[in-house]
């Protein structure tokens, strides 16, 4: 099952992340003042989407494989929950291949155990698997109780930040660097993304498009009309954060109701057609469907430009960049489809390895599943 409108949504994020690093890599240090100021409105909300939408992906793709578990013969629970696990810990092995390379750069391997995405949603997908099985409020209460637990800790561990004993310790494994996506909050965003995918899963299963939309009015709209007000409210409360210490609490429920409000106004132009996905949504389509491939190898851009650029001239060679990256995955696509997208490539080595230990065909259980989808 695709659903358009998250194509659409990821696929704006990822260019969004390429914007967050390209501006990072390539302005000048005269203009650092630009950095500062966007990093603080803008980079809190795509990585925090990012991986937010990791957890609707992987929801609607548990809910599909659930249903095949119960339906076919060669695929069962076990496979199944093999298969998850391997596909995080394949993408933790990235990530720490990711982070080495960016330690060897600064010349500092504590770097090898630092927050970056990849880092982080490795670690949520494996911590979050034995809680796709309860209930959609437990996750919630859960999301919040973890939101404040962080808040406590980062608040007392931080004045040890850098020292040799256990607290310092523990601050580096928990919250190294302050400034990338330390693991509670990411955890808590994957959680998240995993209720709105059970909600996008039963929405998209109504075949009747009249009861599609009043589901997605009383489960989608009503509810956030009376969350994401009170969720930016609340960031607003604590606005002053933003600009005296860097890791506040504001930015929480402000990335929270922003995403939410954004990939809503996406799914009511889907649900009640006010646009033609079919034609609309292709470029963004392509950096969604090769999202991982973009992020791992839009990094050999980093020396490109490296601080040459003023914001004028940055803004034309991120559009150029962006356009040629769109038309050169348009034709892998077309070429080689999913041979070029490491996302898929991890699923398939992922089953492979969960049939290896189950002793399951992998020949037969691909038949199965290709079946299952036609």
């Amino acid at each position: 099952m695709r659903i358009k409108s998250l194509d659409i949504y990821r696929g704006l994020i990822m260019l969004g992340m390429v914007w967050v690093h390209l501006r990072t890599w390539w302005l000048r240090t005269e203009d650092a003042w630009f950095i500062a100021i966007s990093r603080l409105l803008i980079d809190r909300i795509f990585g925090p989407a990012f991986i937010w939408i990791s957890g609707i992906s992987i929801m609607i793709w548990y809910r599909n494989a659930s249903i095949n578990a119960k339906e076919l013969e060669n695929y069962n629970a076990r496979i199944m929950k093999k298969e998850y696990h391997f596909r995080a810990l394949i993408l933790l092995v990235i990530a720490v291949i990711y982070n080495l390379f960016v330690a060897i750069g600064v010349y500092d391997f504590t770097w090898i155990w630092a927050w970056f995405i990849l880092f982080s949603l490795a670690f949520s997908m494996l911590l979050s698997y034995p809680f796709f099985r309860t209930s959609k409020l437990f996750r919630l209460i859960y999301v919040f109780v973890i939101i404040i637990i962080n808040q406590i800790m980062v608040t007392i561990l931080w004045p040890y930040k850098g020292q040799l004993n256990i607290y310092g310790v523990l601050f580096h494994i928990f919250y190294h660097p302050l400034f990338l996506y330390p693991i509670l909050i990411s955890y808590a965003f994957y959680l998240l993304g995993t209720v709105f995918g059970d909600l996008l899963f039963e929405l998209f299963q109504i075949e009747d498009i009249a009861k599609r939309r009043l589901a997605l009015r009383n489960k989608f709209l009503i509810p956030s009309c009376i969350i994401c007000p009170v969720l930016f409210t609340l960031g607003a409360i604590f606005i002053g954060e933003f600009f005296w210490i860097d890791y506040p609490f504001a930015w929480v429920p402000f990335s929270i109701s922003l995403i939410v409000f954004v990939m809503l106004i996406f799914l009511i132009f889907e649900v009640y057609g006010y646009f033609d996905t079919k034609k609309s949504y292709k470029f963004s389509y392509y950096f969604s469907y090769y999202s991982l491939t973009v992020y791992l190898g839009h990094n050999i851009l980093f020396f490109l430009f490296f601080r040459q650029l003023n914001i004028f001239y940055f803004f034309i060679a991120y559009t150029t960049t962006v356009v040629l990256m769109g038309l050169a995955l348009r034709v892998i696509y077309r070429r080689w489809r999913s041979k070029f997208s490491i996302k898929v490539q991890m699923g398939k080595v992922a089953i492979f390895l969960a049939c290896q230990l189950e002793h399951i065909d992998v020949v037969a259980l691909k038949k199965e599943l290709q079946s299952s989808k036609e």
